[in-house]
């Protein structure tokens, strides 16, 4: 897949300035692009999104299919989604690959589901950023830690997905909405490419169980586990990150 290069797609409530301390080799110059999602970052603007099948559409239109797709969280959710959309309807060419960090193929538990968390925890998450900028730095900071470089961390992060703009309350509540309903597993066994998935041993948002169960019901999925590290990898340990997206594959 040399050459190829990717497409990055952020998950709830972000921008794609997550993904702005990543290098990449030299041969995938020009080959890296982030959107934002509809409704967030520069996108802000966009029209309201409320199912995963309208942004797995959105995306489909814009993304470039030769290029390894990747998604965190409910961008990964996205992913998987138009992924299965485009072989359901016989439409052509996939990407060589996909990358999923940090997603789960269903967030909420239910009588089936035991690797999500709990509905009002989804809730209490949710409340957490009726004040955005407050939420954003709680946030953050639950999931990089507390010591004195990783508060810098991230505040220099916090600051960069503020200045490139705050989503509208419907785009958090709907976004909040799709996550408490999504249920992706019916759709894994259609994904025919390879998938890494990386994941975070510590990742308080989508469990370690979650990630596992997803590379045992794709047919090429391969894990890779961040020791130590929660639900922002990309952030913790960027050249680590991006060199296990690049293995075999650069």
């Amino acid at each position: 897949m040399t050459n190829n290069g990717l497409v990055l797609l952020h998950g709830w409530a972000m921008n794609a300035a997550v993904w702005s301390d990543l290098h990449w080799p030299q041969t995938w110059q020009n080959r890296v692009m982030a959107p934002d999602l509809p409704g967030h970052g520069k996108m802000q603007e966009s029209s309201a999104v409320d199912s995963l099948q309208v942004l797995a559409d959105w995306f489909i239109a814009g993304a470039p299919r030769d290029r390894i797709w990747l998604g965190w969280s409910l961008g990964g959710m996205v992913l998987l989604q138009a992924v299965a959309s485009m072989v359901a309807q016989g439409v052509g060419p996939l990407p060589p690959a996909l990358v999923l960090v940090g997603v789960t193929p269903k967030f909420v538990n239910d009588s089936t589901w035991k690797y999500g968390i709990d509905a009002p925890v989804l809730q209490t998450f949710a409340e957490n950023f009726s004040d955005y900028r407050n939420g954003i730095q709680r946030f953050l900071h639950l999931q990089l830690g507390n010591s004195r470089g990783q508060r810098a961390l991230a505040a220099h992060v916090g600051r960069a997905l503020l200045e490139r703009g705050i989503p509208a309350d419907f785009t958090l509540s709907s976004g909040i909405e799709m996550l408490k309903n999504l249920d992706l597993r019916p759709l894994l066994s259609s994904i025919p490419m390879p998938v890494r998935v990386l994941q975070g041993s510590r990742d308080r948002v989508c469990s370690v169980a979650a990630a596992r169960y997803l590379v045992d019901h794709l047919p090429a999925g391969e894990y890779i586990s961040f020791p130590h590290l929660g639900h922002m990898p990309f952030i913790e340990q960027p050249q680590q990150f991006a060199a296990a997206i690049c293995r075999g594959w650069v």
